[in-house]
């Protein structure tokens, strides 16, 4: 089963965690771990096993996959975190459409709340103090959305959790133990994902926030 090349984390936002403060939830920083050498040096392996997988060709600057006859390539996203409350940066996979446009596809999910979703279209360039592509603007959207997911109580049940929005059609990828994504394509019907979300939140096992809600799935 094909699964989204993970995004990685460039910036002290993957050693660090501020308050966390949602949209409607606040975190303290006792309950929301850092993330661990040990977690770091795993997703460190899980890049090096990708590109086993994969056919990696490096060109100045630029991080290029070949995948059956699609192009993927890393571009940097520099945004301000609500998460985190700071500028956050985050490298992500992307598809090639058209490199001569600058133009191409989100294939990650954004950990900690940029205005864009897997599948979003946008316009990336080479940026000479970032020293890589660089996300400028967002030229159409996908109608996917983004949902944060914190889990609150132990035992930490993430893979349990992340199964059943798997069964409701929806992708995510995780952190930690106790926070990951989770996307909603937009031919999914967001009303028992919300339900299933909302009924855990108010049992206390976790906190959710939509940093992106696209239009599709407004309820």
């Amino acid at each position: 089963m094909y699964q989204r090349p993970l995004p990685d984390l460039n910036s002290s936002s993957a050693i660090a965690y501020p308050a966390l403060k949602f949209q409607h939830f606040s975190y303290s920083n006792q309950l929301y771990e850092i993330a661990t050498i040990i977690e770091l040096k795993f997703r460190m392996l899980q890049f090096e096993l990708s590109l086993r997988i994969f056919k990696c060709c490096r060109q100045p600057n630029t991080i290029t996959l070949i995948m059956q006859e699609e192009v993927f390539v890393k571009v940097l996203f520099r945004y301000f975190s609500q998460v985190l409350e700071q500028e956050t940066v985050e490298t992500m996979w992307a598809i090639e459409i058209d490199k001569e446009k600058g133009l191409y596809k989100l294939d990650s999910i954004p950990f900690y709340g940029p205005n864009i979703a897997p599948d979003d279209i946008f316009y990336a360039e080479y940026d000479q103090n970032e020293e890589m592509l660089t996300l400028r603007e967002v030229k159409e959207y996908s109608g996917s959305s983004v949902i944060q997911v914190i889990l609150m109580k132990e035992p930490y049940e993430a893979l349990d959790l992340r199964e059943q929005l798997s069964s409701l059609g929806c992708i995510t990828e995780s952190l930690n133990e106790r926070y990951f994504v989770t996307e909603v394509p937009p031919t999914v019907n967001y009303e028992p994902v919300k339900f299933f979300l909302s009924k855990l939140s108010e049992e206390g096992r976790i906190e959710y926030a939509e940093p992106v809600l696209s239009s599709v799935h407004a309820l």
